[in-house]
């Protein structure tokens, strides 16, 4: 259902649903919209935008709203330091430029109804997660519900993957799908991956996690 208008968040990366994001505030117009947004709970939209501009055809349709879950640090210039949550998804529908923040009318989606996962393809998806998070040096939670209904979502939360494909994610409206895709991209970039290091014969990383 249409609905807006919603303020929007312009940035580089992709907010997942139930993800948490630290944040830090400086432009004064986004220091009111999340200050405003801190005081009442109410939801923004955080959407990737590519090269930091917010001109049409630089940033994307599909986004993820988010609130603020706590103020963690504030600075005697006004700055501040967040986390928010994703909370449910949107796609625009009409952007509104009259305002200091950009807002715009949008509509909700969820997932398409589908066979949700079994607990084993759950802890598959999982298992190749942590493989690919070892070679990129980064670090998965080791705490997994097997009742998590969407662990697409958490899981390419987590890893530093490509900000085009976790918005091809973002945008799916099927869990069966995004997880199909996660663990193809998984699997192949392992492949790569080992392929390149007995290439080099080289193991081990610089400590630095490298985008998967």
């Amino acid at each position: 259902m249409p609905s807006g208008p919603l303020p929007l968040f312009p940035l580089p990366l992709v907010l997942m649903p139930g993800a948490l994001l630290p944040l830090h505030i400086f432009e004064p117009r986004y220091r009111r919209l999340v200050g405003g947004a801190a005081e009442d709970g109410s939801e923004f939209g955080i959407l990737l935008t590519h090269d930091g501009r917010v001109e049409d055809g630089s940033i994307e349709s599909a986004g993820c709203t988010a609130v603020v879950e706590q103020v963690t640090k504030r600075y005697d210039d006004g700055r501040f330091d967040v986390t928010v949550r994703g909370v449910r998804r949107f796609r625009t529908l009409e952007l509104d430029r009259s305002e200091e923040c950009l807002r715009a009318h949008v509509e909700y989606f969820d997932d398409e109804p589908d066979l949700p996962l079994e607990p084993a393809e759950k802890s598959r998806l999982r298992a190749v997660a942590m493989d690919a998070a070892r070679l990129a040096g980064a670090s998965v939670e080791q705490r997994f519900d097997p009742a998590e209904p969407n662990p697409s979502f958490s899981l390419a939360a987590e890893l530093p993957l490509d900000v085009g494909f976790k918005q091809q994610l973002l945008e799916l409206r099927s869990e069966r799908r995004r997880a199909a895709a996660l663990e193809a991209y998984l699997l192949a970039w392992i492949q790569r991956t080992d392929a390149a290091r007995r290439a080099r014969g080289v193991a081990g990383s610089n400590g630095h996690a490298r985008p998967v």
